[in-house]
């Protein structure tokens, strides 16, 4: 019998591992990616969110997955914002931003989520 991940488990210094993805339902492409990435899991740190995303392990899935659907919408609007700040609303400019780019800014969301004391997160 598998044993699913609760949620939220997320927090610095938790070990993720190919299990642990397995575990969260994820799937063979991703689970390979991170067994490339990460040989033998990864700690939660900022170091361990910047390399996943630039490895281009799909951060919203894994966000989801790992702390649900209404912290990940909360960090994707966090990123959002800091997406208009840094390239305007004005859709001439919107092919400024990609997957890569809000894959990166999504990590740095995550990472400003996980460095809060857990009563200011939400």
């Amino acid at each position: 019998m598998k044993t699913k991940v609760m949620k939220p488990f997320l927090k610095l210094g938790y070990k993720v591992t190919a299990k642990t993805l397995r575990d969260l339902g994820a799937c063979t492409v991703e689970r390979k990616l991170f067994t490339k990435t990460f040989p033998r899991g990864a700690v939660v740190s900022k170091e361990a969110i910047r390399k996943a995303s630039a490895a281009d392990l799909h951060m919203s899935w894994f966000v989801m997955e790992a702390l649900g659907y209404k912290i990940c919408q909360l960090l994707e609007s966090r990123a959002a914002k800091v997406r208009d700040i840094l390239y305007g609303e004005d859709p001439e400019h919107s092919y400024f931003f990609g997957y890569d780019d809000a894959n990166v800014l999504l990590a740095e969301a995550l990472i400003g989520f996980l460095s809060q004391p857990l009563h200011q997160q939400v």
